[in-house]
């Protein structure tokens, strides 16, 4: 297992399993050498506290990975590997929150509460 903290990704495809999504994401990196960006693809699954926000995700939304972890599971009967980006948290990054409204809770802009 391998711990990821702050690390950016595109969002290519998002489907609601019900207690997970999953879907594929990209990142990138600058090759010092060449100048140019690499890409990867990644199978992805968002879970926990990252599971209901990632229901309102589309294609190319950018988000900032928090909290997650790589696994990569060896399975026997077909001899192959799966390399999945498990995420527990994220934040879009275009601002948005990335944590549900609690129930019964409404949001009220600042202007509203104050008292002059």
């Amino acid at each position: 297992m391998l711990n990821i903290a702050k690390s950016y990704a595109t969002v290519w495809k998002i489907e609601d399993k019900g207690k997970y999504c999953s879907g594929r994401i990209s990142s990138s990196k600058k090759d010092r050498r060449t100048g140019n960006y690499v890409n990867s693809n990644w199978n992805v699954r968002f879970i926990g506290n990252a599971c209901d926000p990632a229901k309102s995700l589309r294609e190319r939304d950018k988000i900032t990975i928090t909290n997650g972890f790589i696994e990569n599971i060896w399975d026997k009967e077909n001899n192959r590997n799966w390399l999945t980006l498990i995420v527990f948290d994220f934040e879009f990054a275009d601002g948005r929150n990335a944590q549900p409204t609690p129930e019964g809770f409404e949001e009220t802009s600042t202007e509203d509460a104050l008292p002059f």
